[in-house]
């Protein structure tokens, strides 16, 4: 298993690194702040989850998991929003996103989630 949080503001995904590397020890981790840099990181990397933000300068969470699901179709794809009614269930998983988590989001159902994949 290989995770990748996308977030284009810095200080939560500074907050991602800290809780996921002190809880997930153990299960590599990658961090990008945009939707082009995790897409480098998908081209370099072995990933298997990716946890998205919905809203983000240049490319959107949703272009994000169309990119993803074109070219890495085995790859599970989670969104991360503070926009809840923004999409419906239906839509998501018909873009190909798995499951919606809401900001701000619960890191122990984060991770209790996680060690389920």
């Amino acid at each position: 298993m290989k995770l990748l949080f996308v977030e284009d503001h810095q200080d939560l995904l500074d907050i991602y690194k800290i809780e996921i590397t002190y809880e997930l020890k153990g299960i590599p981790s990658f961090f990008a702040l945009s939707g082009e840099a995790a897409l480098e990181i998908l081209e370099n990397e072995e990933i298997t989850h990716v946890f998205t933000d919905a809203k983000m300068p240049k490319m959107s969470g949703i272009e994000l998991t169309k990119e993803i699901v074109k070219k890495w179709p085995m790859v599970d794809v989670f969104m991360i929003s503070g926009y809840p009614g923004q999409y419906t269930q239906e839509e998501l998983k018909d873009i190909g996103i798995k499951k919606f988590f809401e900001k701000p989001i619960s890191f122990d159902e984060l991770f209790d989630f996680i060690k389920t994949l």
